[in-house]
C-alpha cells in the first residue's frame, strides 16, 4: 500500500522546494517515536501544521507555502467554483405547523447566488466558455426504427422527417461526389440542415468531430449496419 501524499517523508536537514513547487520541509531525526494503534510512527509521519490555527478554529487544517505562479489557478478555482444555494425559513413558534408549500422552481431561482466576480464578468459580457469543435451526432438505425421527436401540432411532419442517416442515403442518390465519403466522414464535407433535413456542401472549414451512436453487439442487424457504414462509402437506400 502506497500513500498518495508520499508519507512517510524522508529526513532532511534543510527545507527545499521541488520542481512541482511544493516544499519539502526540514525533518530532523530526533529518535522520538509514538505508537498510534498498531503502528510505531516518528518524525517522518508528521503533517505540516500551524498550531495557532488548530487552537483557534479547532479543526484539522494544514498550511503550506506554495511560492509558484500555479497557485493562482488553485485559488481562483475556489473563488469561481459556482453558485451556492440556501433555503431558509423563519417561523414564529406560536404559529400552527401548517403544511409547507414547496415550489422547487421558485426556490431555485430565488436562491441563486452570483458572486461579485461572476456578476462583473457577466456585466462585461465576457465569454463564459470556449468551444473548439463542432460535434456531429450521426444516427444509426434500421428502417422506420429511428426516434421521432414531435409536438402535438407537427406529429405527421416529424414522422416523415429524415435523420442524418436517411438524409445521407438521399444525398448519395443525386450527388456523385458524396460517393467518395464514408458516413462518419460526411460531416467534414457537408452540413446537415436541421430545418430541411438534408446534407448540403460545406462552404467553410471548421473543427469537427463526428460521433456515431453506439450499437449493442447483441443487436445483430443494427451492429452489422454500423459495420457497413464504417467501411462502405456512397451507400443508397434499397
Amino acid at each position: 500500500m502506497v500513500c498518495l501524499k508520499n508519507y512517510p517523508k524522508e529526513f532532511k536537514n534543510e527545507t527545499s522546494v521541488t520542481l512541482t513547487g511544493y516544499p519539502e520541509y526540514r525533518r530532523r531525526k530526533n529518535g522520538l517515536t509514538v505508537q498510534v494503534g498498531n503502528h510505531i510512527v516518528d518524525n517522518n509521519y508528521v503533517v505540516p501544521f500551524n498550531s495557532y490555527l488548530l487552537k483557534k478554529y479547532r479543526v484539522h487544517i494544514n498550511v503550506e507555502i506554495y511560492p509558484f505562479v500555479q497557485s493562482i489557478k488553485y485559488i481562483v478555482k475556489y473563488i469561481c467554483k459556482g453558485h451556492d444555494y440556501a433555503s431558509v425559513e423563519v417561523k414564529n413558534s406560536t404559529e400552527s405547523h401548517d403544511e409547507q408549500m414547496h415550489d422547487e422552481i421558485t426556490n431555485y431561482i430565488a436562491c441563486r447566488y452570483d458572486s461579485p466576480a461572476e456578476a462583473m464578468w457577466r456585466l462585461s459580457e465576457f465569454r463564459l466558455h470556449d468551444m473548439s469543435h463542432t460535434v456531429y451526432r450521426l444516427a444509426v438505425h434500421l428502417e422506420d426504427q429511428n426516434r421521432v421527436y414531435f409536438r402535438s401540432d407537427n406529429a405527421e411532419q416529424a414522422a416523415h422527417a429524415d435523420t442524418t442517416l436517411t438524409a445521407w442515403f438521399n444525398l448519395n442518390e443525386h450527388d456523385a461526389n458524396a460517393h467518395n465519403y464514408l458516413y462518419p466522414g460526411i460531416s467534414f464535407h457537408y452540413v446537415f440542415n436541421k430545418n430541411s433535413k438534408t446534407w448540403t456542401p460545406r462552404k467553410s472549414n471548421i473543427n469537427i468531430i463526428s460521433r456515431m451512436y453506439t450499437v449493442n453487439l447483441k443487436d445483430i442487424e443494427n451492429f452489422h449496419l454500423l459495420m457497413l457504414l464504417l467501411h462502405v462509402p456512397g451507400e443508397k437506400k434499397l
